[in-house]
C-alpha cells in the first residue's frame, strides 16, 4: 500500500482530525508518514516569535540530540525560519524555493549543524500558520537529491492541506473555547454565593463550587435531569422566567450566606 490508495490517505486524514482534539495524536500521524518515507526526517514544529514552541513539536527521525542543538541555537540562524515570510500559507514547497542549495551551503546552519550532523536537506514542507509571530511548518528532510520522492511528497503534502488547515483553526477553537470556559468557571467560583448561569430556556449550564455545595445539601432546591432549577415549593417552580429567576436569587443568597 502506497500513500496515495484510499485507505492510506483515510487513516492519515482520520489522524489528523484526532489531532485536532488531542495534540499527541500528532505523533501517531508522523508515525504513518514515516511509513511511506521512512528514510526522511520529518518535522511538525511550532515556532513563537523564532523559537520553537514547547506546545508542539513532533517529530520522527530527529534525533534527541540534533533537536535539543536545534532549540538551543540553531534555530537562531535557519535560514528557512528566517525566510518563512516568503513561503505561501496551505502549498507544499521545496527548500529550495525559499533558499538555492548553492546559497544554503554556504551558511553556517549548514556548515555548523546540517553537514556535521549528516542531517539530510533535501526538504519539502508546507507552512499551516503564519501570524502574531506564531508560524507552524509540516516538513520531510531528505538525504538524497532525488525530485521524484518530493514530488510525491509535494503531492501528498497538497492532498492533506486542507484537511490540516481545518485541524489546526479547529485545534485554536477549542483551546480558545476551554480556556474561556475555565476562566468564566474560575470567575463564578470566587463568588461566595451560589450562582447559577441559565439559557434562554431557564436550564442551567453552568454553577460555581457554592451553588454545588448548595445542591447537594438537597435542602429546598435541586437540579433536575434535564438542566432545570427546581425548588422545594411546586408553585414557586413554575413562576415565570424572571420572577423565577430573581426569587431563586434571593432564595440561594439567603441559603448560601453565613
Amino acid at each position: 500500500m502506497d500513500e496515495f490508495e484510499p485507505a492510506a490517505l483515510t487513516e492519515l486524514i482520520g489522524q489528523i482530525y484526532e489531532a485536532a482534539v488531542d495534540s499527541r495524536r500528532w505523533d501517531d500521524f508522523l508515525a504513518l508518514i514515516a511509513r511511506f518515507h521512512p528514510d526522511a526526517r520529518i518535522t511538525l514544529f511550532g515556532h513563537e516569535n523564532g523559537r520553537p514552541a514547547e506546545a508542539l513539536t513532533a517529530r520522527k527521525n530527529f534525533q534527541d540530540d540534533d533537536l535539543r542543538a536545534y532549540v538551543d541555537y540553531y534555530v537562531t540562524n535557519s535560514p528557512h525560519v528566517a525566510r518563512v515570510d516568503r513561503v505561501p500559507i496551505g502549498r507544499a514547497v521545496d527548500s529550495a524555493s525559499i533558499i538555492t542549495e548553492r546559497e544554503f551551503l554556504g551558511t553556517e546552519h549548514y556548515n555548523d549543524y546540517t553537514r556535521p550532523r549528516r542531517l539530510g536537506y533535501h526538504a519539502t514542507g508546507i507552512l499551516l500558520e503564519r501570524q502574531n509571530g506564531r508560524m507552524t511548518a509540516l516538513s520531510l528532510a531528505n538525504h538524497q537529491d532525488d525530485p521524484d520522492q518530493r514530488e510525491r511528497q509535494r503531492r501528498l503534502l497538497d492532498l492533506l492541506s486542507p484537511h490540516l488547515l481545518r485541524a489546526f483553526r479547529l485545534h485554536r477553537t477549542l483551546v480558545e473555547k476551554i480556556a474561556g470556559g475555565e476562566a468564566a468557571k474560575a470567575a463564578l467560583d470566587r463568588l461566595s454565593y451560589a450562582a447559577f448561569v441559565l439559557n434562554a430556556s431557564a436550564k442551567v449550564i453552568a454553577f460555581n463550587q457554592a451553588a454545588d455545595t448548595l445542591l447537594r445539601r438537597h435542602d429546598g432546591l435541586a437540579l433536575s435531569r434535564d438542566g432545570q432549577l427546581l425548588s422545594a415549593d411546586e408553585a414557586q417552580t413554575r413562576f415565570s422566567l424572571p420572577q423565577n429567576i430573581f426569587s431563586m436569587q434571593v432564595q440561594i443568597w439567603h441559603e448560601a450566606s453565613p
